[in-house]
């Protein structure tokens, strides 16, 4: 009975992140919008605005690739879609520290990126639970 209870919460702490990522997405593509008309004035490509303008667009990417991995885990339960998505939350943060870019949009989607991984390492962490000891465990002791 637990166990099916544990895996009611985890998918629903999945769908609660989808929600969450919808609204970065939302921002981030308003953001992606402003930078394209900013960028097509520039006539170099190596420009800050330009660097910012790929690192959101690749956030963008990232962030819908690890929506879907969270869609999949709840249809099928299986967790290897949340460690790919995990991976997938970390290759962003590892981008945005190599990648130059102006400094408010690299802090929020690193922020994004950290919130996103943090959130399914505690999913994965609640389905890795240990069973209960049995009434005859916690008598003895």
């Amino acid at each position: 009975m637990s166990s099916k209870l544990d895996m009611l919460e985890s998918m629903y702490a999945s769908l609660k992140l989808e929600a969450r990522i919808d609204y970065h997405l939302n921002t981030l593509e308003n953001t992606y919008r402003l930078l394209r008309t900013k960028v097509a004035g520039e006539k170099r490509i190596g420009t800050i605005w330009y660097n910012t303008y790929e690192l959101v667009d690749e956030a963008i990417v990232k962030l819908r690739m690890i929506k879907s991995l969270l869609a999949k885990y709840r249809y099928t339960g299986l967790y290897i879609h949340l460690t790919d998505a995990l991976q997938l939350a970390n290759e962003l943060s590892i981008k945005v520290d190599s990648k130059v870019a102006l400094p408010s949009h690299k802090d929020n989607i690193r922020m994004i990126a950290s919130e996103i991984a943090y959130e399914i390492r505690s999913i994965i962490k609640s389905t890795n639970k240990e069973p209960e000891p049995s009434s005859f465990y916690t008598k003895a002791f």
